[in-house]
């Protein structure tokens, strides 16, 4: 009798070792959701930047030539990628915004573009407009292009989606 209490002992002791199923799933939780953050950090931030930028040549450039200043582009403009700053917020939340300023007074640019008010005057408002690159760029976003970003970089962390 005292050889099967030891064995039964062993027995579950190494038995109290293994996680329980929820443990498991939890854990297996925890590295797929680190996995989606890495991927939404890189590529679903990448796209975004980029999806913006090609919103800012054809919504925005394309449209209306400026008369009273010379545009930065790529050198401090809208179109720089340094002022299109993307940012987890939590971890299933990125923030993209185009944080490019009015070198004069400060203010958000692309609020003043992306709508049409508060430029100069009330008649550049009237004559420019609005030019909605935010609207047109979460669109593309939203059918398709960040699910396809997102896809590339999970694949990337080594799962197999289709």
């Amino acid at each position: 009798m005292l050889l099967k209490e030891v064995i039964l002992k062993l027995l579950l002791r190494e038995v109290n070792k293994i996680p329980s199923l929820q443990q498991q799933l939890l854990e297996i939780e925890k590295k797929i959701q680190s996995k989606i953050k890495s991927a939404m950090q890189n590529e679903l931030s990448q796209q975004s930047k980029t999806t913006i930028q090609m919103h800012v040549v054809t919504d925005v450039y394309n449209v209306y030539e400026p008369t009273s200043y010379s545009r930065s582009y790529d050198q401090g403009g809208l179109l720089d990628r340094d002022n299109i700053e993307t940012k987890m917020i939590d971890n299933n939340t990125l923030r993209i915004e185009n944080i490019r300023r009015d070198e004069l007074d400060g203010r958000m640019v692309d609020k003043i573009i992306e709508y049409g008010k508060g430029y100069w005057t009330q008649t550049l408002d009237d004559i420019i407009g609005a030019r909605p690159f935010i609207h047109n760029s979460f669109i593309d976003l939203k059918n398709g292009k960040a699910r396809d970003a997102l896809k590339r970089g999970l694949i990337r962390e080594g799962l197999n989606i289709k």
